[in-house]
């Protein structure tokens, strides 16, 4: 990849995030939220039983601050419940409340809608290439940065 290829790629990643901060920014103002809390919604709705905080950071891809942040404002704001765990003890869980489902359930709706315009443009095949091909890009970025 040559300087040009580079800074084209960097643009186009670049662009990318705008754009879906942008989308789910939009679609969480309703709710009185911003758009970094709609992966959240995402990670929790997958976990229907609950996740504990580590659990939480590493399914959403963010440090303790950021978890224990959101985790207040949401539990504040009534989308998550705090109980006991009942697989360990002494160990507290947070999941979705039924205000959180609903929520939860109508971001799933509108990211959808998105995965199958992609997939309409793409098609699955090209659309699975393309999911594979930014993992291996993430994964390869975050080997050279513990370098």
């Amino acid at each position: 990849m040559d300087g040009n290829q580079f800074e084209m790629f960097s643009l186009i990643i670049s662009e990318i995030s705008k754009h879906l901060h942008k989308m789910t920014a939009e679609l969480m103002k309703q709710y009185g939220l911003n758009g970094s809390h709609a992966m959240y919604f995402l990670a929790f709705y997958r976990y229907p039983d609950g996740m504990s905080a580590s659990q939480i950071c590493e399914q959403c891809c963010r440090d303790k601050s950021d978890v224990s942040r959101t985790v207040s404002v949401l539990t504040d704001k009534g989308f998550l419940i705090k109980e006991a765990s009942p697989k360990i003890q002494h160990r507290t869980v947070f999941k979705l409340s039924d205000k959180g489902k609903e929520t939860a359930e109508h971001l799933l709706e509108k990211v959808n809608y998105f995965s199958e315009l992609l997939e309409a443009k793409l098609g699955a095949e090209r659309q699975e290439e393309l999911y594979e091909s930014l993992k291996s890009v993430l994964y390869m970025l975050s080997e050279y940065n513990k370098r």
